[in-house]
């Protein structure tokens, strides 16, 4: 990822690939996106930053959920290099937050800057910061709980704790064919012990293995 002057506005650069509903990237090659402070450019897509509802991101990958002006927002994921998701995501949070935040009572996180709407929230000790994942206590930060930075909220439970990156491989067995399949999630330990490291179906023609682990 590279930035560049022009015009006044920082332009970030990256190279991505789209990913399918299957959860795999497409094609071969990479395509070309950019952000200028207002607007996402993703190949021949534009994305207006306050239009942006959502962003998350899970090691390279960012998942969008976009304003478009029908009833229900649409979702588009894509894949960048590793490094430079997080660096990304921080960019687009803090242009699409400011722009939200004119119009509505705001309050600073303290970790990514980012401006966040507090209008249809009520007054609470902790601020929950939705772009960057961070708890802060505000009010009596001395009272803050030991490791409050690192609490995230876990896939699994929904609950907020210390999530490890778990990758899940599912391997299946046909009468003639075989294979796997892979999946990440983000969760606590705790949580992980609940679900069956083996899994097989009761059938002669269809049997499957779900190995979790891998912890990363």
């Amino acid at each position: 990822m590279t930035t560049r002057q022009l015009g006044g506005h920082v332009i970030t650069n990256f190279k991505f690939k789209w990913i399918d509903a299957a959860g795999d990237e497409e094609g071969f090659l990479r395509k070309k996106g950019s952000f200028d402070g207002q607007t996402l450019k993703l190949d021949d897509a534009e994305l207006p930053a306050e239009a942006i509802i959502s962003l998350e991101t899970h090691g390279n990958r960012l998942t969008l959920s976009i304003h478009t002006g029908e009833s229900e927002p649409t979702v588009c994921a894509f894949a960048v290099s590793g490094v430079a998701s997080k660096r990304l995501k921080g960019i687009i949070d803090v242009a699409r937050s400011a722009s939200w935040a004119k119009l509505e009572r705001e309050a600073t996180c303290q970790h990514c800057t980012a401006v966040i709407t507090l209008s249809r929230m009520e007054d609470t000790p902790q601020l929950y910061c939705s772009f960057c994942d961070t708890l802060t206590t505000v009010k009596n930060p001395s009272s803050a709980p030991l490791g409050e930075n690192s609490l995230r909220i876990c896939d699994e439970c929904g609950m907020f704790s210390k999530p490890a990156k778990f990758t899940i491989f599912y391997f299946y067995f046909l009468l003639v064919i075989y294979g796997f399949r892979q999946s990440t999630t983000w969760s606590f330990p705790g949580c992980m012990r609940g679900l069956l490291p083996y899994h097989q179906m009761p059938s002669t023609a269809h049997r499957s293995i779900r190995i979790i682990g891998v912890k990363q």
